[in-house]
């Protein structure tokens, strides 16, 4: 069975080691880097300076998401569930939820493909 057909959406999150203690760096969004909860170490995304900055019609996007609202028969959640890698448990991601932590065994999970669904706004 395929990804696309599978039911359960395979997670294939990334863990990024601290390079002080050996734990899992998390993001920090004020600081917009990676920092360790037990070293406090701290490792800076470098970001490409040249990198393009696209902008999008909003207007254009919003008129697309009520096209494919008012298209549904009902208003639909968008739900999947995730297998964890580390336990087995099953996750389950509703909406734009596009990362969690898995409630048994506490492993970040991160859903690589949240954001390809026809009502999500296009990055």
């Amino acid at each position: 069975m395929d990804k696309q057909s599978s039911p359960a959406v395979q997670a294939e999150g990334r863990n990024f080691p601290c390079e002080g203690c050996g734990a899992n760096l998390r993001f920090h969004i004020g600081a917009q880097s990676l920092k360790c909860e037990f070293c406090a170490a701290v490792k800076v995304i470098d970001l490409d300076p040249s990198a393009a900055v696209r902008e999008q019609d909003f207007g254009a996007i919003l008129a697309r998401v009520a096209k494919f609202r008012t298209n549904a028969a009902e208003p639909a959640i968008h739900t999947r569930e995730v297998t964890c890698e580390n336990c087995g448990g099953g996750v389950q991601f509703v909406g734009a939820l596009a990362s969690h932590e898995c409630a048994y065994c506490g492993t970040a999970i991160q859903v690589d493909d949240a954001y390809t669904a026809d009502d999500r706004i296009p990055v």
